[in-house]
């Protein structure tokens, strides 16, 4: 005799819908736990622009004003250069190109550029730095 059960046609059928029927309730109670325990995250901002500095160390008040307020904010510093190299189309632009910072979220680069504290800041550069652009792009999987 043997101690597996002997399975009939029609038991066969109730049992695999017995299964299917657990891996999906299986299958929905693990996403909805696994939803509560991971926290959603927003995906990372950067900053990107090209500029021009009329004189080296001329934005060292700017710097003091700008840096603490950019720590707080949870800020990066990327990458720069003076060069760039065109892979396709025209780069018509002069000066340094920056990927300036990487922001925690896009609301966090939001919430520091548009604040009172760094408008301020931002005046001590004027007549300073020339701005061809600064953009703010959301960063996430491509």
């Amino acid at each position: 005799m043997s101690w597996v059960p002997e399975i009939r046609s029609g038991n066969m059928f109730l049992l695999a819908a017995m299964f299917l029927v657990g891996a999906l309730v299986g299958s929905v109670a693990t996403s909805e736990m696994s939803a509560e325990v991971a926290p959603q995250v927003a995906p990372p901002a950067f900053l990107i622009g090209v500029t021009g500095v009329a004189e080296p160390g001329a934005l060292t008040a700017y710097s003091e004003a700008a840096g603490p307020l950019a720590a707080r904010a949870g800020i990066q510093g990327m990458a720069q250069s003076p060069e760039v190299h065109v892979l396709e189309g025209e780069w018509p632009f002069e000066g340094r190109t920056v990927l300036l910072e990487r922001f925690t979220s896009l609301q966090a680069l939001l919430d520091f550029w548009y604040s009172n504290e760094y408008q301020e800041a931002k005046k001590l550069r004027e007549g300073l730095v020339d701005i061809e652009f600064l953009i703010a792009v959301e960063g996430g999987n491509p």
